[in-house]
């Protein structure tokens, strides 16, 4: 499996793309940002992409050093953040099922559940909603039809500019569900 960073491309072993999660969850559910101007869209993808970097480093070599206060303030509520939760084993895995589906899982942790860093202003609803998707999603990518569990409760890392960060538990949807979600994905091409 091989991901094309600039592109947000996955490909298989043959060369062949196959969707990300976010296609997926865009294409059934929308974006939610189709009011948004591209030049917000870009920046704002451009600071959390930034923060996930700044993190996966921070995992990787434990000693970083922030570009700016802004990420030097957000390194630092990641921090506080991550003593609440269970230890990270892995930052930025790839995934993939079934040769239908692929992802990069923001943190996977010591029991095996996953988490995904957040950078928004605020979450609302429909946020909720796709990173409910995402985490099911992701989980089917890495644990498979066999090993998928509903059960897990997995989490959210808010780290917005305005440091009031938190984290949060959230539920999945069920091993039918994502599979009904990716089937109809797959029907509407």
């Amino acid at each position: 499996m091989e991901f094309i960073e600039s592109k947000h491309l996955y490909l298989n072993d043959y060369g062949i793309i196959i969707p990300s999660v976010t296609q997926v969850i865009s294409a059934n559910i929308g974006s939610g940002y189709d009011d948004v101007p591209a030049s917000i869209l870009a920046a704002k993808a451009e600071y959390g992409t930034n923060i996930h970097k700044l993190i996966e480093k921070y995992h990787k070599e434990d000693i970083v050093s922030p570009r700016n206060n802004l990420e030097k303030a957000s390194l630092m509520a990641y921090k506080r953040v991550e003593k609440k939760l269970p230890k990270v084993v892995v930052s930025e895995k790839i995934v993939m099922f079934e040769q239908r589906l692929a992802g990069t899982i923001d943190l996977v942790y010591e029991d095996g559940t996953i988490g995904d860093i957040k950078t928004y202003a605020t979450v609302d609803e429909h946020q909720l909603l796709k990173l409910k998707w995402q985490l099911s999603l992701y989980a089917l990518c890495l644990y498979g039809r066999d090993n998928y569990n509903s059960n897990m409760i997995n989490h959210l890392i808010h780290l917005p500019k305005q440091m009031n960060y938190s984290s949060r538990d959230i539920e999945m949807f069920t091993l039918d569900e994502c599979l009904e979600f990716l089937d109809r994905y797959e029907q509407s091409l």
